[in-house]
């Protein structure tokens, strides 16, 4: 999902997102149509695959930390976002799952005659 979502960020992939660019656009496709950060939600993942392979589960109590710093994190950035894309970005919030992806897509209600 990580790697995925980067390379449909392409050119609008920032180190940081102090670094957004006046240029970018707000990528509503892809990974990016499932869970609003899938970099992060591929991170969250692989964290504890990884205390599952190694069969060590002292790794999951960084990970747990990590976990942690990261959701503070896609705070903070949605918060710059919002600055950056407006009413555009608060309608893909409303649309889109931060984190994890919704079993089933939710439709608008529909209005009875």
């Amino acid at each position: 999902m990580s790697v995925w979502g980067l390379r449909v960020l392409g050119e609008n992939w920032a180190p940081s997102l102090s670094e957004v660019r006046k240029q970018s656009t707000l990528i509503t496709t892809g990974p990016y149509g499932i869970v609003r950060n899938p970099i992060y939600l591929g991170v969250l993942v692989l964290v504890p695959c990884l205390a599952i392979v190694a069969s060590n589960w002292l790794l999951l109590v960084p990970g747990i930390i990590l976990c942690v710093l990261l959701y503070s994190q896609v705070r903070g950035e949605e918060a710059t976002l919002i600055e950056h894309f407006g009413d555009a970005y608060r309608e893909y919030m409303k649309q889109t799952p931060r984190l994890i992806p919704r079993l089933r897509r939710t439709r608008a209600p529909s209005s009875a005659h």
